[in-house]
């Protein structure tokens, strides 16, 4: 049979008048579907198709309109989003290997928990110390102090991109995770520590849309250590407000 004219093959072009994809508020022509792998023949009529593969009517303008509404929507949306903050700590592995028996590992340590315990006192004082002691906390062990020449000392040396210092935590010995079993590995020929950094500086989100009550903390002004930028200290922080809310959310996690 006689191949349709352009006019009349449902992937022609239209014609000026008819219906066409409005994008973007302007009107562009609808492009006739090609099979896949398949380039545009430059110059040659489309091929005559059965009516069962003609391509389907463009919906109305307005349809047109509000789908590209939605669509503009969703890509602001989706770039609007906050980006996946990275981890406000670092961690990494110390080896340390003792060349006889009962050498010392050349650094003091303490308790994670106690230590958290104090400064949680000292920051709200009507906290006794059994409420304190009910709180979870970090189980973990806290370096105080590296003496020099000791084993940790050396490693510091020989390794200067995994140095430790004091108030690094320990959060892991020889695969051990539980305070009491830390501390007995730490008596092995070869003790391996993964450590925790936590960063000085760190973004904390208080949403009062969703807690509807008061921030819950008082503030002052001071110069920050480079003597450019002011910064404000946090003076108190009251137990009812959403810091305090926020920060017991983040200690049960």
């Amino acid at each position: 049979p006689e191949a349709e004219s352009p006019s009349k093959a449902g992937g022609a072009e239209s014609a000026p008048g008819q219906d066409a994809e409005v994008c973007d508020g302007a009107q562009k022509p609808l492009v006739p579907d090609l099979p896949a792998g398949e380039a545009p023949t430059g110059g040659q009529e489309p091929e005559a198709k059965s009516p069962s593969k003609e391509a389907a009517a463009p919906p109305p303008s307005g349809a047109v309109d509000a789908q590209s509404q939605k669509a503009g929507a969703a890509a602001q949306d989706e770039h609007t989003a906050a980006k996946p903050r990275p981890k406000p700590w670092s961690e990494w592995t110390v080896t340390l290997r003792r060349s006889a028996a009962g050498e010392s590992l050349g650094f003091a340590k303490a308790s994670c928990k106690a230590e958290f315990e104090k400064r949680r006192r000292e920051a709200h004082p009507e906290l006794s110390a059994e409420a304190a002691a009910q709180e979870p906390g970090p189980q973990a062990l806290l370096l105080t102090r590296i003496r020099e020449g000791g084993l940790m000392h050396e490693w510091n040396r020989a390794h200067p991109e995994a140095r430790t210092r004091a108030g690094d935590m320990i959060v892991e010995v020889n695969g051990r995770v539980a305070p009491e079993e830390m501390a007995q590995q730490l008596q092995a020929e070869v003790v391996e520590l993964r450590m925790q950094r936590w960063s000085e500086r760190f973004v904390l989100t208080l949403d009062r849309r969703t807690l509807a009550i008061k921030v819950g903390f008082k503030f002052g002004k001071r110069e920050s250590g480079d003597g450019r930028r002011a910064e404000l200290k946090i003076k108190d922080i009251a137990p009812d407000g959403a810091l305090e809310l926020t920060n017991r959310q983040h200690i049960e996690r």
